[in-house]
């Protein structure tokens, strides 16, 4: 606000300047109307309700001093302050600004959970868990997939796993499983070993869920297609006009950086995918790990640095996109290396319902399953 100094001026200059003045400020007020004389009339005239005095001016009761000067352009109405270029109305009081979501994040959340929970008031959400080993699973370790279909049947969330793997784990694990040479038929870090359905019946409870996960696929490999021992993996974009799911599981990176490749460029393979998934199902949402932490030494002493520094650019990617189809999982945080098995790669039961429960925790609010 620019200050106003009183100046020496003749008086009829003088009471033609304030006489202006006063009516410029007056313009506009509700709260009172200020009659201002005629350019001639005597100073005597001037209300004493408006008192011009230390580069403040106030009128009708109002007193303007140095501590309540808006500053800044801003402007304040209806009991509301403004500052710096921020305008209050409609009795938001300044306190509660920083509380109110932006409008970006808002819509966002409403538009998947509007897609999920219309989708499940219909019929079963289609689910495909994507990614490496830690979506397959090993030797000795189930993979979340396992404890995440189990929260799902307690929480009456209807759905269907779906994708071109179809693998089968009883509780204890099987040692008469017989390694068949056929890639894919089976369980374990190279998915060749005979433990379907009928093999095993007899072995206890015994757990098929489909997916897309490729034991030490990297995210290219989901981009141009690849096949190892782990399976014959077509690429996402086959996958998901194969399997239309409405939601995806993503959890991809980790063998990436083990293999050498940099953060950056890892990144930039996970938004190629979820680029391709959104391009064949632009309403399938995307959860988004932010990868569990490495705790092998190997193949270098950085490896783990390099995976922790992957995870932050994730979350920091799915902060800046707001895309409403992408939803970070946080399976990091509270992740311990007692959650591991021997190798300090994969997880243990533990660690597996822990990665569960965090996926669990985006879809169930979204689906509103329960309701």
């Amino acid at each position: 606000m620019t200050s106003i100094r009183k100046k020496i001026l003749s008086p009829v200059a003088a009471e033609i300047g304030v006489a202006a003045l006063l009516g410029v400020l007056v313009t506009g007020c509700d709260s009172a109307t200020v009659s201002v004389a005629s350019p001639l009339q005597a100073p005597t005239a001037i209300s004493n309700d408006a008192i011009v005095a230390d580069d403040a001016i106030a009128a009708d009761d109002a007193i303007a001093t140095d501590d309540a000067i808006a500053a800044d352009d801003a402007i304040a109405t209806d009991d509301t302050i403004a500052a710096d270029d921020a305008i209050a109305t409609d009795n938001v009081l300044p306190e509660q600004v920083d509380s109110i979501e932006p409008v970006e994040t808002v819509a966002a959340t409403d538009i998947a959970r509007t897609l999920l929970s219309d989708r499940v008031a219909i019929g079963p959400i289609r689910v495909m868990p994507v990614g490496d080993s830690i979506t397959h699973g090993v030797r000795g370790a189930t993979s979340y997939r396992r404890d995440l279909t189990g929260l799902l049947d307690s929480h009456s969330c209807s759905f269907e796993m779906v994708g071109s793997q179809q693998t089968s784990k009883p509780v204890a694990n099987n040692a008469t499983c017989e390694d068949t040479g056929v890639v894919g038929d089976g369980w374990g870090w190279n998915g060749t070993e005979s433990c379907l359905v009928d093999d095993i019946a007899s072995e206890g409870e015994v757990f098929i869920g489909a997916h897309e996960g490729y034991g030490s696929h990297r995210a290219d490999h989901f981009l141009t297609g690849h096949t190892n021992s782990s399976g014959e993996n077509d690429g996402i974009g086959v996958s998901m006009a194969s399997f239309t799911p409405e939601v995806v599981l993503l959890h991809l990176g980790s063998v990436d950086v083990s293999n050498g490749e940099t953060v950056a460029s890892t990144l930039q393979d996970i938004q190629d995918v979820i680029a391709t998934i959104h391009a064949t199902q632009p309403q399938t949402l995307v959860l988004l790990a932010n990868v569990i932490p490495w705790f092998r030494p190997s193949p270098s002493p950085d490896t783990a640095v390099d995976i922790a520094l992957l995870g932050d650019a994730l979350e920091q990617w799915v902060l800046d996109a707001q895309d409403p189809m992408v939803k970070l999982v946080d399976v990091r945080s509270g992740f311990l290396e007692s959650m591991m098995i021997s190798d300090q790669v994969h997880p243990n039961e533990t660690g597996e319902a822990h990665i569960a429960a965090a996926f669990m925790s985006v879809i169930d609010p979204l689906a509103n399953c329960d309701i």
